[in-house]
């Protein structure tokens, strides 16, 4: 009960900090405030190994009809070994997997994962409001960058953040077909996210600067119906 309790407390500070806390995320779409109160709620039960709370982030991320997606960056030294062991999954059915290793003989929570799993299997094919990947980025100011179609004049969104077993001080900047900046943000943390209106359909870059030393995972979200992402670069320095 403590830790249920804990959880939703974590849960309601996550969605006051959201509204209220930084101007920056004043335009953002209840979607993407949803999908960040997820990645908050599993990084708590990743951590205090809280079923209720692993449960809850993937019930949100069904909520929000989000899907995780291969954003195929071409980025060998991820794919081939530097995904930490013991990698944190962050999509509903890594979190309910999670979530069923934890469970043991308690009642309650085997009902509510077998509700989760009927859910997860009635959610196939449903339109999807968030799309999110996973890729890598190197340390000492590495540069990955993506491609993304956005439509006009609609709402576009962008967020990244460092993976659930990643930390570093991450930058995102947008640019149009012309190469110039169209939103960004660079503020010290592991999270940025921006939001802008397109003055055309088609994709436009998205550019992840790492200023730690240390190399980092991370996720890059997007409210886009159209995604194209790709790899196009990889900058860094050796040291």
């Amino acid at each position: 009960m403590k830790n249920m309790i804990a959880v939703k407390s974590l849960a309601l500070l996550a969605v006051l900090c959201m509204g209220l806390c930084s101007p920056a995320f004043s335009q953002e779409t209840s979607a993407m405030q949803s999908f960040r109160l997820a990645k908050e709620l599993a990084a708590y039960g990743y951590e205090h190994e809280s079923v209720s709370a692993l449960l809850q982030s993937a019930n949100i991320l069904l909520d929000i009809h989000s899907k995780k997606i291969d954003l195929d960056n071409g980025t060998q030294e991820y794919s081939a070994g530097t995904v930490p062991e013991g990698h944190k999954g962050f999509s509903a059915e890594e979190l309910l997997a999670a979530a069923k290793e934890l469970t043991g003989q308690d009642k309650t929570y085997k009902e509510w994962i077998r509700k989760t799993e009927r859910r997860l299997s009635g959610s196939r094919g449903a339109t999807v409001a968030v799309r999110f990947g996973e890729s890598f980025v190197y340390g000492n100011d590495g540069d990955m960058t993506h491609q993304i179609s956005f439509n006009a004049k609609e709402v576009a969104e962008v967020y990244i953040t460092c993976s659930l077993d990643s930390d570093a001080d991450l930058d995102l900047y947008v640019y149009d077909a012309d190469g110039e900046i169209v939103a960004f943000d660079e503020s010290d943390t592991k999270d940025c996210i921006v939001s802008f209106y397109p003055e055309y359909t088609g994709p436009f870059t998205i550019q992840v600067k790492n200023h730690s030393p240390s190399n980092a995972s991370y996720l890059l979200v997007t409210n886009s119906e159209a995604v194209l992402f790709r790899y196009a670069r990889r900058l860094y320095e050796e040291v």
